[in-house]
């Protein structure tokens, strides 16, 4: 659907929303003033993908003055936003929606990664917290079987924390990885299981509750030890959320580019927790192995120091860990995550544990 400036598109309304789609066009007239001096904007198409995501999303196309078109993702971080189910969702505590505008306007656009920002928005009284980013023409890596865009990925992640170890930029929106917070994500994990036993009480699901809530307690001290493991084995600038749904791999074979998304959750702590995500799910021990050696090799020879491969690999197991106890504490609502997230959390906690008592 085209509208003019002034008109209105389907999918966002309510009385909150009165303005939006107004805000929205001016907006974007003013990016279009920076970015093409001379050209204006004279008409919008918008439309929601089809792909899924917690945030409230759009591709634009904008119609300019000289006859040229752009072509525009709106990502909206406002937790209040239409359409959006991150409230719902996403934990409160570790929501900042500042942090990936913050992420795309300084961080990846000096650096030169990512995809283009045109910019954003931020106005806290309407609880406006806008992203426009130039789309990538690429597959996420979970939808890619071919090992090599794996391996360029966790490549990739050797490098971008290389450029960051130990030195992290300092920002306070960035999320930090401390103690603290993965105590609390099994505390909300085990709270979240110990209320899920109480109101099945003798159902035919309650041994399996029952069961879920044993093991949490009993896995208790190995998370322990993971999290002083984990925490204890450096700090670098991390994208926070490096699963394979949020890599885009180009798909042009001579010139491939690896592109992450999706900073939302980016923060500073140890690296091996990215490499945790890149690994997690089915992968045997020698897959994931191969993936712990390009991304050793990639830091090492970007300058930065990196654990033996042994070493390397103990400390993933401790971070999977962690991961698998923070996605068991992820939210209390009936929701179904990304296929590339849909795991037996519970499964990979026991194996990472029993691997750490070896």
């Amino acid at each position: 659907m085209v509208t003019a400036p002034g008109g209105h598109a389907p999918g966002r309304r309510g009385p909150a929303d009165v303005d939006r789609p107004a805000r929205l066009e001016r907006e974007l007239a003013r990016l279009v003033a920076g970015r093409r001096p001379g050209a204006t904007l004279v008409a919008l198409e918008r439309e929601v993908p089809p792909r899924r995501s917690s945030w409230a999303i759009e591709d634009l196309r904008l119609h300019l003055s000289d006859g040229s078109t752009v072509d525009l993702l709106w990502k909206d971080l406002g937790r209040e936003a239409p359409d959006s189910r991150a409230q719902a969702i996403k934990p409160l505590n570790v929501l900042e929606p500042r942090r990936e505008l913050w992420m795309y306007g300084s961080v990846l656009a000096e650096i030169g990664e990512g995809p283009v920002s045109w910019g954003s928005v931020r106005d806290g009284r309407q609880g406006i917290h806008w992203l426009f980013l130039e789309p990538i023409q690429g597959s996420p890596l979970c939808e890619l079987g071919a090992p090599d865009a794996w391996i360029a990925a966790a490549a990739w992640l050797g490098r971008f924390h290389a450029r960051f170890d130990g030195a992290p930029p300092r920002c306070s929106v960035l999320l930090r990885h401390r103690p603290r917070l993965h105590r609390w994500w099994y505390r909300r994990a085990l709270e979240f299981a110990e209320r899920r036993r109480t109101a099945e009480g003798g159902g035919t699901g309650g041994s399996e509750v029952r069961r879920v809530a044993t093991l949490l307690r009993e896995i208790g001290p190995a998370h322990r030890r993971a999290v002083d493991r984990v925490l204890s084995s450096g700090r670098t600038l991390l994208h926070g959320e490096f699963y394979p749904a949020n890599i885009l791999v180009t798909d042009d074979q001579r010139d491939r580019r690896v592109v992450p998304v999706d900073w939302e959750m980016a923060a500073v702590g140890p690296p091996v927790l990215d490499l945790a995500a890149l690994t997690s799910g089915g992968w045997t021990h020698v897959e994931r192995e191969a993936f712990a050696t390009a991304y050793r090799d990639a830091c090492r020879e970007a300058g930065a120091a990196c654990p033996p491969l042994g070493r390397l690999l103990e400390l993933l197991d401790a971070a999977l860990l962690l991961l698998a106890i923070q996605w068991m504490g992820w939210t209390e609502h009936a929701w179904s995550p990304p296929a590339e997230l849909d795991t037996d959390w519970m499964a990979q906690a026991l194996r990472s544990a029993s691997r750490m008592r070896a």
